[in-house]
């Protein structure tokens, strides 16, 4: 259990098994939806990487991908092709 978690339960005799299992599930059901963006944003990076020579990538779709995989880095995750995010050190601390 990430050490956040452990804090809560010892802070609360509300915290019980079932909402810890709970609040992990949905951090779980986040990290998949992180990790569907990731992927979707690199394919959008890799798409206008193949046009790039041709046409101007500057599009609010580039800039919004690329906007995306900076804040996701400096939350600590890891957007990389074929990568999971628990492959990242935050996400480590949840699965």
């Amino acid at each position: 259990m990430h050490s956040n978690l452990k804090d809560i339960k010892k802070a609360s005799p509300y915290f019980t098994a079932d909402l810890a299992l709970l609040i992990l599930k949905l951090f779980q059901l986040s990290l998949d939806r992180m990790e569907e963006r990731c992927s979707d944003a690199l394919a959008i990076l890799q798409d206008a990487l193949d046009r790039c020579r041709t046409e101007d990538m500057r599009t609010p779709e580039v800039l919004g991908a690329l906007d995306f995989l900076e804040a996701t880095k400096a939350q600590g995750f890891i957007c990389l092709p074929g990568a999971s995010i628990a492959e990242s050190k935050l996400g480590q601390d949840y699965r």
